[in-house]
């Protein structure tokens, strides 16, 4: 049985290039999607692309009750918790009962349907915390996990946990605060029966959370200690004393720029491009119109588009 892969991304970055290779060569009995915007339509000849906008209206209803608790950007945390909305909305009406979802800045080298059976059981299956690869059981376990993020801001019990949480990283002057990554963490705690763990060592192989966290593996420089084999990734575990195979390798933060040499996928071809020559055209004249606003408005101008996907 294949299973759909589906990236969601806003805007043209170089890297989504290898992520998206990199899972169709790993993958090709799989149809790879990404849910993007006007600035990375130039994938669709290669790949399947839908616009994020036209599936917003519930990461819009969400918009309405979420509140910025995090150091970061409000427009980044706040996307991080609408993706989960879009993608769920987009396999409702697309009638996609299954389906695994990666952040745009995963390599997967895995053949990832082969792995279904272990998780078909559970609405959702990841690393921990992170949501770098999802296993989607089915559109009514994504609907449960999207009910609970609208309950943690609107439920009062949930609000003032997070509220505490946050004022710990204000008090410490720590970065970081709420993200969908706290959802997740607090969802598989309240509901262990309903989400998987990937990142268990089963026959070699295991998932990641994220390239720059030991997880248990040897680091160097800041990031997990990579060897090839066959094109496919392992890492030394320090206790077991022997080499891992990764199914996929989340290059979070800094780490995207490892993204190119990590890349073991089929060459790519010469006539591939992100942006099409319409939306670079466009993005060049709103920036151009946003250097003459005023700061104030520029960041109310942004908000709403975050807000009701118009980035899109």
């Amino acid at each position: 049985m294949s299973v759909p892969i589906v990236f969601l991304h806003r805007g043209s970055a170089s890297y989504l290039t290898y992520s998206l290779f990199q899972a169709r060569s790993s993958n090709p009995g799989s149809e790879v999607i990404l849910l993007g915007d006007r600035y990375n339509r130039g994938v669709a000849r290669y790949f399947g692309h839908h616009r994020m906008s036209e599936y917003f209206r519930g990461a819009k209803e969400f918009s309405a009750v979420y509140e910025h608790m995090s150091s970061n950007p409000s427009g980044f945390e706040l996307f991080c918790f609408q993706r989960w909305f879009v993608l769920r909305d987009f396999m409702r009406a697309r009638a996609i009962p299954r389906c695994i979802v990666a952040d745009s800045d995963t390599m997967i080298y895995s053949e990832l349907s082969s792995l279904w059976n272990r998780y078909r059981r559970f609405d959702l299956a990841m690393h921990e915390w992170s949501p770098a690869v999802v296993f989607v059981g089915s559109v009514d376990g994504l609907e449960r996990f999207c009910r609970y993020c609208m309950e943690l801001y609107t439920r009062e019990d949930y609000q003032q946990r997070l509220r505490h949480r946050y004022a710990d990283f204000v008090r410490t002057d720590t970065p970081g605060g709420n993200c969908d990554m706290v959802a997740f963490d607090w969802y598989r705690r309240e509901y262990p029966d309903r989400v998987a763990e990937t990142g268990s060592i089963i026959d070699g192989a295991t998932g990641d959370a994220a390239i720059n966290v030991s997880h248990g593996f040897e680091m160097r420089n800041g990031t997990r200690q990579i060897e090839f084999r066959d094109n496919c990734p392992y890492g030394r575990h320090l206790e077991l004393q022997r080499l891992i195979r990764f199914h996929a390798l989340h290059c979070q933060g800094a780490s995207k720029s490892l993204m190119p040499q990590l890349y073991r996928g089929a060459p790519i071809p010469e006539n591939f491009v992100i942006e099409t020559a319409e939306a670079r055209w466009y993005r060049r004249a709103r920036r151009a119109v946003a250097a003459v606003l005023p700061p104030p408005l520029r960041q109310q101008i942004r908000r709403l588009r975050t807000v009701h996907g118009a980035a899109s």
